[in-house]
């Protein structure tokens, strides 16, 4: 009897002991899960491309700084590639937007660039053609579940307008490269040879002032908190008529009508 229970004692110190080794074990794994699904994520910071729409809206709208995004005319656009190597993706321009705190965004999708051309023709006069560049800011009320053009519609975002004097008819911060050889007063040529970062740079600062921004290195404060309605506040029941109270029409006169 006695050697019966030393043995279960025995097995019960060593269910123990690999319960521990287990859990210690586990612990591990889970510390070891917890860094690599950290180190998977990535915010965004400024002078960044990014592709998500949702990334790019969330980063500008909590800072109140503004969005740059660009269209292309799908991933076979010589224009925009030549655009993305001589200047968007230049370190010089990329530490111009860090510097300045501007959210970089791009959308590679060819539907997307007619969509917004045609969807803000009447500001930025270009109905095709691409690349395409925006300068938005992103309102307090926009969501982030749309990754289409749509999420730079104005319910979304506003596009300012430029409140300096230039040359350009044109005065909000939104133009195509093609077919335009002067954008906000800055020479972009009528071939891709005179494109380079300091021509996108001085692009981007000839955007500014406008009537969001005063500067490019100004802040704003979000838009005023939207108030809501006083709450509906019920009629007051309609108690019936008493056709026996002669104080009480039953029925409205031609002249009550109008009244």
């Amino acid at each position: 009897m006695a050697h019966t229970a030393g043995k279960h004692l025995i097995s019960t110190k060593t269910v123990v002991k690999e319960a521990a080794s287990w859990t210690h074990a586990a612990k591990w794994l889970a510390i070891l899960f917890a860094v690599l699904w950290a180190g998977s994520l990535h915010a965004l910071t400024y002078g960044e491309w990014t592709t998500s729409a949702a990334d790019a809206k969330r980063l500008a709208q909590s800072t109140n700084r503004p969005l740059l995004a660009v269209f292309y005319a799908g991933t076979n656009c010589s224009k925009c590639e030549t655009l993305e190597d001589v200047a968007w993706e230049t370190a010089a321009f990329k530490n111009f937007a860090k510097a300045n705190k501007i959210v970089l965004y791009r959308n590679k999708v060819s539907s997307n660039n007619l969509r917004i051309n045609s969807y803000y023709k009447s500001k930025i006069v270009d109905t095709s053609g691409a690349p395409t560049f925006f300068i938005f800011k992103v309102n307090n009320n926009a969501t982030f579940d749309d990754e289409s053009y749509k999420a730079f519609t104005e319910d979304q975002v506003t596009l300012p307008q430029v409140t300096t004097n230039t040359s350009d008819p044109v005065k909000y911060t939104g133009r195509t490269f093609a077919f335009n050889t002067s954008i906000l007063g800055v020479s972009v040529g009528s071939t891709t040879l005179g494109w380079n970062e300091t021509m996108a740079e001085n692009i981007i600062r000839n955007c500014f002032p406008n009537n969001v921004w005063s500067s490019l290195t100004s802040t704003i404060q979000p838009d005023d908190p939207v108030v809501p309605d006083d709450p509906v506040v019920p009629d007051d029941p309609v108690n019936p008529q008493d056709p026996d109270d002669p104080s009480t029409p039953t029925e409205l006169t031609d002249t009550d009508k109008w009244l």
